[in-house]
C-alpha cells in the first residue's frame, strides 16, 4: 500500500512534470496537496489545463481524486469504483471517461457533479 507521504509525492512530481512542459525554467517545488484517506496504489492521472484541475486514479482506494490546482486542494472524491485505472476528460462535452479495471467496462460522468452520465 501507498503511505500518505507517498501519495502527495507522486501527485507532486505528476504536477511538476506538467508545469515544466510548459516552461524551460528548473523543476521547484511549488506546493504540496494533501489527499487524506488516499490508500494504496496511484495509477494514471489526467490534467486539464483549461480548468486546472487534476484527476488522480486512485487504484488501491477505488476512487478518482479530483484536484483543483488554483486552490490547492482535493474538491472531489469519485467512488465506488473497482481499479480505476485510465482517465480522460473532455471540456467540450465535460465528460470524465474512467476505465474500470476490474470488470473491463469504462464509466463516464459529468465534468461538473461528478454523477454517472447518462443520470
Amino acid at each position: 500500500m501507498m503511505s500518505e507521504p507517498l501519495s502527495q509525492a507522486a501527485l507532486l512530481l505528476a504536477w511538476a512534470a506538467l508545469d515544466h512542459a510548459q516552461s524551460n525554467q528548473p523543476l521547484r517545488l511549488e506546493k504540496t496537496i494533501s489527499m487524506p484517506d488516499v490508500q494504496g496504489r496511484i495509477d494514471h492521472m489526467f490534467f486539464d489545463a483549461q480548468s486546472r484541475r487534476l484527476f488522480v486514479a486512485a487504484l488501491g482506494n477505488n476512487t478518482v481524486e479530483v484536484i483543483d490546482i488554483n486552490q490547492g486542494k482535493r474538491v472531489h472524491t469519485i467512488s465506488g469504483l473497482h481499479e480505476p485505472q485510465g482517465i480522460l476528460y473532455l471540456s467540450a462535452p465535460n465528460r470524465l471517461y474512467v476505465a474500470d479495471g476490474d470488470d473491463g467496462t469504462l464509466r463516464i460522468f459529468d465534468g461538473t457533479l461528478y454523477k454517472p452520465w447518462p443520470a
